[in-house]
C-alpha cells in the first residue's frame, strides 16, 4: 500500500495550490479570530498597531475589507501588504 492511498480521496488528488485556495476560502470572514489563534497579534480592524513582520509599533493596519485578512504595513519592504495567509 503506498502512502497516497492512506490519505482521504479529496486530499490525495489536490494540488498544493488547490489546498491553499480551500484554506483561504474556509478562512474568509474569520481572519480576525484565526490570526491571534496562530500567534499573530493584529490590531482591531481599521486601527494601527505593531507589525508582526517588521516589528514597528504603529505602522501595521489590518484592513480585511474583502474578508481575506488583508493588511498593509507602512514600513515593510516589498511586499508591504498581503492577505491573512501571508501572516501565518
Amino acid at each position: 500500500m503506498n502512502q497516497r492511498s492512506s490519505q482521504p480521496k479529496n486530499l490525495a488528488k489536490n494540488r498544493p495550490i488547490d489546498v491553499i485556495r480551500t484554506v483561504k476560502q474556509s478562512a474568509m470572514n474569520h481572519w480576525q479570530s484565526l490570526l491571534p489563534a496562530c500567534g499573530v497579534d493584529v490590531p482591531a480592524k481599521g486601527k494601527h498597531g505593531a507589525c508582526p513582520i517588521c516589528g514597528g509599533t504603529d505602522r501595521f493596519h489590518f484592513i480585511d475589507d474583502n474578508h481575506h485578512g488583508d493588511w498593509h504595513c507602512r514600513q515593510c519592504d516589498q511586499p508591504n501588504h498581503g492577505d491573512g495567509l501571508d501572516l501565518v
